[in-house]
């Protein structure tokens, strides 16, 4: 026996039944951009370890090729450049003198205690 309220809720059911066409269409864009996302993270994961990856072995090759060199410190004297290097060494270097200098030749003027 129907009842007079079951052809007002069969109406209802049939207004709010979502279009199976919808519901595909609305199904298949969420999986898209779920799988999007993971797209992203792993494109992201790759970068960041390329990057730690290029960082680690660059430091190792420059600090394997690098070469250990003695400082030294150069002042200038007015117009005498003093350097002097760590193992006590001094080079001085001077302006040129007044006289010119035949072509491949130099002067070298030392002034103080020698070793």
């Amino acid at each position: 026996m129907l009842e007079p309220n079951d052809d007002f809720d069969g109406r209802i059911r049939d207004w709010l039944e979502p279009d199976q066409l919808v519901v595909k269409r609305v199904m298949s864009r969420a999986l898209a951009a779920q799988q999007r996302g993971r797209r992203i993270g792993r494109v992201l994961a790759v970068w960041v370890l390329a990057s730690l990856l290029m960082t680690v072995v660059g430091t190792w090759i420059w600090r394997a090729t690098s070469t250990d060199v003695d400082e030294f410190t150069a002042t200038f004297d007015g117009d005498v450049l003093l350097i002097r290097a760590t193992d006590g060494t001094t080079a001085i270097l001077g302006p040129p003198g007044g006289d010119p200098l035949p072509s491949g030749t130099g002067r070298v003027i030392f002034e103080g205690e020698g070793r």
